[in-house]
């Protein structure tokens, strides 16, 4: 496996006195629905940032004009595993495989996360992926089941060990990056926990997630969910927009979550507030008749970290 160390771990950002931050998920080429958000919210390219997950090519219609965001000085996206210039031979039998050596400088100038100051959140940090359990406790809690695990991240506040990892200083190998652009652990292990529930359609178990002022809010990418969902201290982004042009039925699997349509979601860091424009060429109607086509834009009615804001 060829050494991509060379990419940073992490940048640090100021405060953005001027302007609004914003997150958006794995773009995957979905060009056209990033510029369609950013006309919904009147984004202001002088003032604004945004910041992305990761992912900006394969399978989406438009991975080129993505890769060309990088040479604009509004938008700054974490590396994701698909954009990992090292490791293009995993995706070679991809149908939309890209040659990326004109790309080769920018892409190994993306760092792993992105730590960023924020005058209500404090700080909040963009990493493609999770970190996992032996990242965050090692060596002090190695022997330990895996369901003592997954309830001590997603039940214990780990600012520490985060701000450990994203230190100063602190050196990690090749094998604990790749684990943050590919890891899914604790999402997987969140959803098997609670699976009895989702199919039941009983999701009061998402509005026990705890966030207070003072802890890490941490924004990621990589695994797809029906909707942008805080899981332990991470805010998952990524509602698979590429899918929308991709794979219908992958939907049956987000169906348990009410969900009808793939999409590309842009979340307002100040507020939490989340718009979502609809990649599918046409949803699944509802009970009504009604449907959603590509293009449709809709916010969500409550706060991705309401309590944050009490």
């Amino acid at each position: 496996m060829a050494d991509n160390t060379a990419n940073p771990l992490v940048k640090q950002l100021p405060e953005n006195h001027l302007g609004h931050d914003y997150i958006v998920g794995d773009i995957h080429g979905c060009y056209d629905e990033l510029m369609a958000l950013m006309e919904f919210v009147r984004f202001d390219k002088k003032h604004d940032r945004i910041f992305c997950t990761g992912d900006l090519i394969h399978r989406g219609p438009k991975p080129l004009d993505c890769l060309d965001l990088l040479g604009e000085k509004w938008f700054y996206t974490t590396l994701g595993n698909h954009d990992d210039y090292f490791n293009q031979k995993q995706f070679e039998k991809e149908e939309d495989y890209i040659d990326l050596y004109d790309y080769k400088e920018k892409l190994t100038c993306l760092p792993y996360i992105y730590h960023v100051k924020h005058r209500h959140l404090n700080d909040f940090y963009i990493i493609h992926a999770e970190f996992n359990y032996e990242q965050l406790f090692y060596p002090q809690k190695v022997d330990v089941k895996p369901e003592e695990k997954l309830s001590l991240i997603l039940n214990n506040d780990y600012t520490k060990e985060i701000k450990k990892i994203i230190g100063s200083g602190f050196r990690m190998d090749e094998t604990s990056r790749k684990k943050m652009i590919w890891e899914r652990t604790i999402y997987k292990g969140f959803i098997d926990k609670n699976k009895d529930k989702i199919l039941k359609g009983d999701f009061s178990f998402l509005n026990e997630q705890k966030v207070k002022r003072g802890e890490i809010i941490m924004f990621c990418g990589h695994t797809v969910v029906p909707f942008p969902m805080h899981v332990g201290q991470q805010i998952y982004m990524d509602t698979g927009a590429c899918y929308g042009y991709l794979d219908y039925k992958r939907l049956k699997y987000y169906s348990m979550w009410g969900s009808r349509f793939f999409s590309l979601s842009m979340m307002d860091v100040n507020n939490g507030t989340v718009y979502s424009c609809v990649t599918n060429e046409k949803t699944i109607p509802d009970e009504n008749g009604d449907y959603f086509r590509r293009g449709d834009i809709l916010t969500m009615g409550q706060s991705v970290y309401p309590s944050i804001l009490k």
